[in-house]
């Protein structure tokens, strides 16, 4: 036992310890979201949409207190004029207009000229709103946006995320295609199981399992695909969901699979739902804090990974195919690190990044662990007829 237990040990202790490492370092910034380009393109586009003008009136977005007062001139120096290309510097059309920041002295003056000229190319991305199913015009616009500020920088500096995300291309309403199409490969293996003959000889907490990971990559496929604040929660809410019920079935398998019904087993999995619940309430009704979030998952991730590990020590000479669910479950956490502590952005195309990749690689463990559930469900039939 102890020529595996060690390495079993210091595996999850490394794992562990780098995914929690991954959180606190995390450098997914947002600094895209800052911009000057993309803030002052987003302004324009939640004028145009909101409060369509006339042609003619293009113009006067430039001298507009709403959209004037929406861009942080502020926090703007003369470094951030000097990383725009060339070509976005034509057509001056006043000379700039500077300020200094309180103390800062005449190093960070504030830009705030070619305003009319700019406008004009920003109001055209609200202007072709292509009305596709589930994308406002501002969507749309804010998408173009983006693009366009990362087609005036990438020549002389890195891409950028913005909103956490980098800046995929769009095939049709998907915004990550590769990483909608791979999560959805992770649901195939655990909907063939789900519509075998196979399913129906399962103890009910395993069928319970199987049914919130198939929730899991259900909302993950269609948050990549069209991110919004509903399928972001149905997303983030279906991984806690899923992790609790890896634990309660981890922990069934442990202490109560040969044993009668008792209030203990009743009472753990009472105890694990109110976790769940106390956490989708504070998420939706306090703050929905993704440190929080990031936390609790990895906690709930790891001790399900403990206790399916030790089920597989306690079970390895008894039950031919144990590793299957220890080692489905170890596995996530180096492809996990492995990508993200190794992000990087998507390649020409604009589809396929780093966190692409880990739903990839992630598909041969939803092959063992449904395999694995199907193993079960014939040693549940067998138990059922002894």
């Amino acid at each position: 036992m102890n020529y595996f237990s060690k390495p079993l040990s210091f595996t999850i202790l490394i794992g562990t310890f780098a995914r929690a490492l991954s959180v606190l370092t995390d450098y997914k910034s947002e600094a895209g979201d800052e911009d000057w380009i993309y803030v002052e393109c987003r302004s324009v586009c939640e004028y145009v949409c909101y409060k369509p003008s006339p042609e003619s009136h293009v113009d006067a977005l430039s001298e507009h207190v709403d959209v004037i007062n929406a861009i942080p001139w502020h926090s703007l120096s003369r470094q951030d004029l000097h990383q725009t290309p060339q070509s976005s510097k034509t057509e001056i059309d006043r000379a700039l207009v500077s300020a200094a920041s309180a103390g800062s002295g005449s190093d960070n003056l504030v830009p705030h000229a070619r305003l009319k000229q700019r406008f004009r190319d920003y109001h055209k991305f609200g202007k072709s709103d292509p009305k596709l199913f589930t994308w406002s015009c501002v969507d749309h616009c804010k998408y173009s946006c983006m693009h366009h500020v990362e087609n005036e920088r990438k020549s002389v500096l890195p891409v950028r995320q913005f909103h956490g995300k980098w800046p995929f291309k769009r095939v049709f309403i998907c915004q990550e295609i590769l990483s909608s199409v791979y999560s959805l490969g992770n649901c195939l293996p655990y909907l063939i199981f789900v519509f075998s003959s196979a399913f129906w000889h399962i103890r009910p907490i395993l069928r319970l399992l199987t049914f919130s990971f198939i929730t899991v990559w259900i909302a993950s496929t269609v948050f990549h695909c069209r991110d919004t604040d509903t399928t972001m929660m149905f997303d983030y809410y279906s991984v806690l969901f899923g992790g609790l019920m890896n634990v309660a079935a981890s922990s069934d398998a442990i202490f109560f699979h040969t044993k009668p019904p008792s209030r203990w087993r009743k009472i753990l999995f009472s105890f694990l739902v109110l976790i769940w619940v106390s956490l989708v309430s504070y998420m939706t009704f306090a703050s929905f804090n993704f440190f929080m979030h990031t936390i609790a998952t990895i906690i709930i991730g790891v001790s399900g990974t403990i206790l399916w590990s030790i089920w597989y020590l306690l079970n390895r000479d008894s039950i031919r195919h144990a590793w299957m669910m220890a080692v489905g479950s170890i596995s996530l956490f180096p492809l996990l690190i492995a990508f993200e502590l190794n992000d990087f952005p998507p390649g020409e195309l604009g589809l396929a990044d780093a966190h692409s990749f880990w739903h990839l690689t992630s598909i041969p463990v939803a092959v063992v662990i449904t395999t694995f559930l199907f193993r079960e469900a014939q040693r549940d039939r067998q138990q059922k007829k002894a």
